[in-house]
């Protein structure tokens, strides 16, 4: 006979319990884990792409006399495919490759487009030499604003006098996915080279 405390092979149910919700915070804390990483690596490459983009607009302003793009020049729009003419990689084409206008924390269903960030079309940007003046406005940020681009190849200037709002079309505030630190975050690039990262609203 067997002792009364020996027990036959295996588990019992709350040992049985108590491994698998084990393995649960286990794959739960992995899980974590490596969202956490993935984000701060996709954070460092987009950071490191508007660096580009922002070097690549200041070399461009430099070749014009401290000026850069014109409303005309970006068809009074903000954000575009990554190929059309009226784009700002387009524009920016000689001094940064293409291939640099694709975040990947961006909006995904922006992918297609070849471009997820967002530039100044303001006709402030336009009038005046910010290197001489030593005034430096915001120039591109991560696009979180937008779902479509501006239609290709033609001006949001509906009007054609120039009084026209820059399109396309931005999204209510209440869809805006901006793409960092857990969609609450955005990258900011400025006209002095400078990118702030990681910040809530530009500066």
């Amino acid at each position: 006979m067997k002792a009364a405390f020996q027990r036959d092979g295996g588990f019992t149910l709350v040992e049985t319990v108590s491994a698998v919700l084990l393995a649960g915070v286990v794959t739960l804390m992995g899980i974590g884990w490596y969202s956490n990483t993935m984000d701060r690596a996709n954070t460092v490459k987009c950071t490191g792409n508007l660096r580009a983009i922002v070097n690549a607009a200041v070399i461009f302003a430099t070749e014009r006399d401290g000026r850069y793009w014109t409303r005309a020049e970006v068809g009074y729009s903000k954000y575009r495919m990554v190929d059309d003419p009226l784009g700002l990689p387009e524009l920016l084409k000689e001094y940064v490759s293409k291939k640099v206008w694709l975040c990947p924390s961006g909006r995904k269903s922006l992918t297609k487009f070849g471009n997820n960030y967002t530039w100044n079309a303001t006709k402030s940007l336009e009038e005046d030499n910010y290197i001489i003046m030593k005034s430096f406005p915001l120039l591109v940020w991560d696009t979180y604003n937008y779902s479509l681009p501006s239609m290709y190849n033609a001006s949001e200037d509906f009007k054609g006098d120039g009084t026209s709002a820059t399109g396309p079309t931005a999204l209510n505030t209440k869809y805006h996915s901006k793409p960092h630190k857990r969609k609450t975050a955005a990258n900011w690039g400025y006209a002095d080279g400078s990118v702030v990262c990681g910040a809530t609203a530009a500066k």
